[in-house]
């Protein structure tokens, strides 16, 4: 099975999606994700299920 995010991706998490997180690696229980431009490189880590690319998941591309 491959990880939906590769390391340096962009993401948000759902329950927070105003702050942007860069995805470091994936832990085997979750993603490891650093707050994008953060002064102490504060490290979080997410569930699969709780990131989104988008930091409007609710956007939808126009056809």
């Amino acid at each position: 099975m491959e990880n939906l995010f590769k390391p340096g991706d962009v993401v948000y998490a759902s329950a927070i999606p105003s702050v942007k997180l860069i995805v470091r690696e994936f832990t085997g229980s979750g993603y490891r994700c650093r707050v994008h431009n953060h002064p102490r490189n504060i490290e979080q880590l997410h569930a699969e299920t709780d990131l989104v690319a988008s930091a409007n998941p609710t956007h939808k591309k126009r056809p």
